[in-house]
């Protein structure tokens, strides 16, 4: 027969057995159901009535083991820490270092470094190749401003782009001058 447990509270002592010996189920008023409530209270707090006690011999344990560790155990203590701080750093270098690899490679291959891949600098030159193939060949784009000439065969140099000009408009106008 199926029983609501909502309305049926736990049962203890007396209550329990007779309702075993009867077979029907117990029916309390609220003032019962009340009096278990608040009962069930009382324990739990008389529980832990002591709970502040034993944090604080709790802190005064921690404390005492402190102070009886030997010089040696703190030392100790401090390596592990310092040998834990000693490979994350180390970590951090090792990944700037993969950073400053990848621009240089993005850098001299022309691609976007977000899209490289590989961990030595062989890796990410043979997939900066692979993303140029598959991109297919460039067309240039035309080139913006002046440009100077570097040297004639002849090893002299040009003179700056400012004095070129003037020199070719002086010889433009001595020409024109002469055919007048």
């Amino acid at each position: 027969m199926p029983t609501n447990d909502a309305q049926q509270p736990n049962t203890t002592g007396d209550e329990a057995s007779s309702t075993e010996a009867t077979g029907t189920p117990a029916t309390f008023t609220q003032e019962q159901v009340n009096a278990f409530v608040a009962e069930a209270k009382r324990k739990t707090r008389d529980q832990f009535a002591d709970y502040e006690d034993l944090k604080a011999k709790a802190a005064q344990f921690d404390q005492a083991q402190d102070a009886a560790k030997s010089d040696l155990q703190r030392a100790s203590e401090r390596a592990d820490k310092a040998e834990k701080d000693l490979a994350a750093a180390t970590d951090r270098i090792t990944a700037m270092q993969h950073q400053i690899l990848v621009a240089e490679v993005a850098a001299a291959k022309g691609v976007p470094a977000g899209n490289l891949t590989g961990t030595t600098r062989e890796e990410l030159e043979a997939s900066a190749d692979a993303l140029l193939a598959w991109a297919g060949p460039r067309q240039e784009e035309p080139r913006r401003g002046f440009v100077p000439k570097a040297a004639t065969g002849t090893g002299e140099r040009h003179a700056s782009s400012m004095q070129a000009g003037r020199e070719r408009a002086r010889a433009k106008q001595a020409a024109r001058n002469t055919t007048i």
